[in-house]
């Protein structure tokens, strides 16, 4: 499981994302610089929906 956090995210530390990571059974961490808890702008979001789909893509 990947899990995919902005490096800006003032809700929640992007700590909390590393550890997270760690402890899931083959977790990997993607951080995306700049992105805020919301994904507040376009770019962000197509960085995430990016992230999103090449991890489906691998999957299947």
């Amino acid at each position: 499981m990947d899990v995919v956090h902005g490096s800006a995210d003032e809700v929640v530390p992007l700590s909390y994302g590393r550890r997270y990571a760690e402890l899931l059974p083959g977790g990997s961490l993607t951080v995306v610089d700049g992105a805020d808890h919301g994904w507040s702008s376009l770019a962000w979001r197509r960085r995430l929906f990016d992230v999103l789909a090449a991890r489906l893509s691998a999957e299947s």
